[in-house]
């Protein structure tokens, strides 16, 4: 049984041009049009983030920006 999954920014079904921001799933189109403004794309998972998306990590002397939903 497949599971249906709605977007946040319009309330229909999502089949095809998933976004991610925040965790949040979108239709692309809606993210667009929306008030949410990603500053950050993940390169390993590929959701937008804001800045509250973005964890700080400081291993030594060095801080590193980590995506908060993949790590």
């Amino acid at each position: 049984m497949e599971q249906t999954i709605i977007c946040e920014g319009c309330g229909e079904p999502i089949h095809r041009n998933i976004a991610v921001f925040d965790g949040q799933l979108y239709h692309y189109g809606c993210l667009k049009r929306s008030k949410a403004k990603p500053t950050h794309l993940c390169l390993d998972c590929f959701a937008y983030l804001s800045g509250k998306g973005i964890s700080k990590v400081t291993v030594g002397s060095v801080t590193m920006k980590h995506c908060k939903l993949c790590g």
